[in-house]
């Protein structure tokens, strides 16, 4: 649990391990007071513990691949899930881990957990689902990124950079109507979009002529 204001309070479930895991919900004061009760200690004994685990797991895996270890960073990542199985952090990394070793199968098990994790695509997680997502888009893995940014924007339909990066997606795996599509959806959503109305342009232009080349010389989002 966590006060926003004096009116407003988010709540998350905890797992099996007294781990907070899963997606947040907003309660108003009288929902929460009514939903739930005080347990006062069961935080410092029963969920702490279990968190510090984590962390430190996280941690570590994290110096892992600093160093550029990523069995070793893998590993680490793997006992993370044991104690938090929907954890953003550990799924993304085991994710982008398995894109740089070309593991085709394991990046295929990564996404089927990540795409299941309601929490990852919320807004104080995007940022962990989109680099994720730009790194698909630019090994060319486009099916992967696209089904990232639809199930982001199934959450949310009014985040024009979602639009924007869903365009360099399909346009780079040559679904250019589609890309022009979310391009001016972007535009409609903020009119003062730069780099979409340029990246529109460059389509536009494009399809004129016939040619589907060169859709990469834009600058990456």
């Amino acid at each position: 649990m966590r006060r926003i204001n004096d009116e407003d309070y988010c709540v998350q479930p905890l797992n099996a391990n007294s781990i907070p895991s899963g997606p947040v919900t907003t309660l108003s004061k009288g929902e929460f007071l009514r939903s739930y009760q005080p347990r006062p200690g069961y935080y410092e004994k029963r969920c702490l513990p279990f968190l510090e685990s984590l962390k430190k797991k996280i941690a570590t895996a994290d110096k892992y691949l600093d160093a550029g270890n990523l069995d070793a960073a893998e590993k680490e990542f793997i006992k993370a899930l044991l104690l938090d199985e929907k954890n953003p952090k550990a799924n993304i990394e085991l994710g982008k881990i398995s894109l740089q070793k070309g593991d085709g199968k394991k990046l295929a098990s990564a996404m089927r957990r990540i795409l299941g994790i309601d929490a990852l695509f919320q807004e104080q997680e995007r940022h962990l689902f989109n680099t994720f997502a730009i790194s698909l888009r630019k090994e060319k893995r486009f099916a992967e990124a696209l089904a990232l940014y639809e199930q982001a924007l199934s959450r949310n339909t009014a985040d024009e950079n979602l639009h924007f990066n869903m365009a360099r997606a399909l346009a780079e795996g040559g679904d250019i109507p589609a890309a022009r599509d979310h391009l001016r959806q972007a535009l409609a959503l903020r009119d003062d979009f730069a780099e979409a109305e340029r990246y529109l342009a460059h389509l536009d232009a494009l399809a004129d002529a016939g040619n589907d080349d060169g859709l990469g010389s834009m600058g990456a989002a």
